[in-house]
């Protein structure tokens, strides 16, 4: 059918010639002209779009980068601070046992301490004294560099009279 109407078209000049076809044709080119413009428009919003694309890519890129050496800074920062940590962690323990042997040193001497004065303790507690014959309550307290008063005391002695073999205690 399509051949008929080129052939009719063709065929006979004096159609092409009438109004209806030469209206008939500025109405394809018009159509044809709108298409094209269209077909541009079409062509300059895909340009667009791909810059508008690239560009989205570009900030992406850029926003992913800048992310990545921020946190690459910040991870260099926390290994700073992790090593200064382990460093002061090591310093802490080299302190720790210097403190721990100190104190075992400190506590060897005052168990020795203790046990001296207790030893010492326990002697002034059991030192007596055997009165021989001729000594007076005075000499006993001046050689022993004791009041008399304090040997009446301890000895319960209400006067200053002593016997030979009497066993005083020394205060």
């Amino acid at each position: 059918m399509l051949r008929f109407s080129v052939l009719c078209f063709l065929t006979f000049p004096l159609l092409a010639d009438s109004i209806p076809v030469q209206q008939l044709q500025a109405t394809v080119e018009e159509t044809n002209y709108k298409l094209h413009a269209q077909d541009t428009n079409l062509r300059l919003l895909e340009e667009r779009v791909a810059v508008l694309e690239q560009k989205l890519s570009e900030t992406k890129t850029k926003q992913v980068e800048n992310h990545q050496k921020d946190l690459a800074a910040d991870l260099r920062t926390l290994k700073t601070h992790l090593e200064k940590l382990q460093n002061d962690l090591i310093n802490y323990e080299k302190r720790l046992s210097q403190l721990d042997r100190q104190v075992d040193k400190d506590m060897s001497s005052l168990k020795q301490s203790l046990q001296t004065m207790l030893s010492l303790l326990k002697q002034e507690e059991d030192k007596s004294y055997t009165v021989k014959n001729g000594d007076s309550l005075g000499q006993i307290a001046a050689d022993h560099k004791v009041s008399i008063k304090a040997l009446k005391e301890l000895n319960h002695l209400s006067s200053d009279v002593i016997r030979p073999g009497q066993e005083l205690k020394i205060p």
